[in-house]
């Protein structure tokens, strides 16, 4: 470590491959304190574009290692030295969110709030905070009161539909389509729609329902062997749409695995 230690003062680029080498060999460790000399190295050459970088390089290992009194020193050190308060402050409470680390992200989320109210992404991180912290109902309580004419509902959507929550990802989408006619928005709002099992939402969604570009979109969103997948197969018979009907439940098997319903 020692001679790593001393060929990397080199430069923060030459301590980082010398950190992969430790990675390599399963000490992480070793990698964790060379990862901080690079940013050390990175702060005295002037390198403050690169600067977040190099922190979070060496902080997330710090993390995965639970050396937390480490981490706590390190983050201080990382808002002494960055020029970008808000944007440190911001990239510490996301490192404890993926961390799990709840209580150490609201005191940042905190702390950002108080010296920068406006911050671009203050919404992204109290409603992954409340989310991750309490379900997605207590989030998407905190993006309802605090949404605004810009916020990208698209992008909770997905969100809240990979934690698990397809109906407030359909909620989502139906406050996304209230400001304005958007087919991509209607189709993703609709998906949402057949997998929470509601078939008559989707339909007042998608009036083309059962046409063929809709079924494309939606077939892929249903969870296969599920109650709704069934419904829409039943559905499309009964509209008269064997053709279709027989389409999707082939794309579901294929999903599946298992034979068609």
């Amino acid at each position: 470590f020692e001679l790593a230690r001393r060929v990397g003062s080199e430069g923060p680029e030459v301590a980082l491959r010398l950190a992969e080498e430790f990675e390599i060999q399963d000490n992480f460790e070793a990698m964790a304190d060379l990862l901080v000399e690079a940013y050390g190295l990175a702060v005295s050459n002037g390198r403050q574009q690169s600067l977040d970088f190099f922190y979070i390089t060496a902080a997330e290992v710090l993390a995965r290692l639970g050396r937390w009194e480490v981490l706590s020193d390190f983050n201080a050190r990382f808002l002494a030295d960055s020029a970008d308060q808000s944007k440190a402050l911001a990239a510490i409470a996301r490192l404890y969110l993926d961390a799990g680390r709840y209580p150490d992200a609201s005191a940042y989320v905190t702390q950002l709030e108080r010296s920068f109210p406006r911050h671009v992404d203050l919404l992204e991180l109290n409603v992954r905070l409340a989310t991750e912290r309490d379900g997605a109902t207590a989030g998407w309580q905190v993006l309802d009161r605090r949404a605004t004419g810009l916020t990208p509902w698209e992008f909770y959507a997905d969100y809240f539909s990979r934690r698990g929550a397809p109906a407030v990802a359909c909620a989502a989408m139906q406050r996304a389509l209230e400001t304005g006619p958007n087919q991509n928005y209607r189709l993703m709002a609709a998906s949402y729609a057949v997998r929470i099992g509601d078939l008559e939402m989707a339909r007042a969604i998608v009036p083309d329902f059962m046409g063929d570009i809709a079924t494309r979109t939606l077939v892929p969103a249903l969870v296969p062997g599920d109650s709704a997948l069934r419904a829409l197969v039943e559905s499309l018979e009964q509209s008269g749409n064997l053709e279709l009907a027989f389409r999707v439940a082939e794309r579901a098997a294929e999903l599946s695995d298992t034979p068609s319903p």
